[in-house]
């Protein structure tokens, strides 16, 4: 009678944990830079507040946030100079505004208008200190109209009603 060879046991199963961490850590590191990246266009401002407004549903890819801060940290400068306008952390003079808004416009297709210039597909939404005087605001929405951008919106801060200010 022949003997019957024992069964080899079935090799254990282990998982290689090393690179499953790897791959767990470089997306930590993706989703933070994402997340950084989309916060790097609002300047940290008070928006001035509103009763009225519609909340924005989604995130347009060609919008151009234009932050006009102001510095009190400067009382003793004239009212113009404590003014800065500011796009992706960049601070920009008036004219350098409007060569950025002209390469934006350059960049995205234009509707053409039988009885009128083009008009800029571009969305522009201006984020202004309410402490800025509203002559600078009005600068700013002169350079877009002077590349033809006229969908321009405005950030406020929602307040529930009239007798809540």
């Amino acid at each position: 009678m022949a003997l019957k060879k024992k069964p080899k046991p079935a090799p254990e199963c282990k998982m290689q944990m090393t690179s499953m961490i790897d791959v767990v850590f470089l997306l930590i590191i993706f989703f933070m830079l994402v997340t950084e990246m989309t916060k790097i266009e609002l300047e940290d401002i008070i928006l001035p507040t509103a009763v009225t407004g519609e909340s924005e549903v989604k995130d347009p890819k060609n919008r151009l946030i234009i932050n006009i801060t102001w510095d009190p940290r400067a009382p003793q400068a004239p009212q113009d100079l404590r003014s800065r306008i500011v796009i992706q952390r960049r601070v920009h003079k008036l004219q350098a505004l409007r060569t950025r808004l002209e390469n934006v416009v350059k960049a995205n297709p234009q509707e053409n208008n039988a009885d009128g210039p083009p008009t800029s597909e571009v969305l522009v939404k201006i984020r202004a200190d309410s402490r800025v005087p509203y002559k600078h605001v009005m600068t700013v929405m002169a350079q877009c109209a002077r590349v033809f951008i006229y969908k321009i919106s405005f950030a406020t801060k929602e307040v529930k009603s009239i007798e809540a200010r």
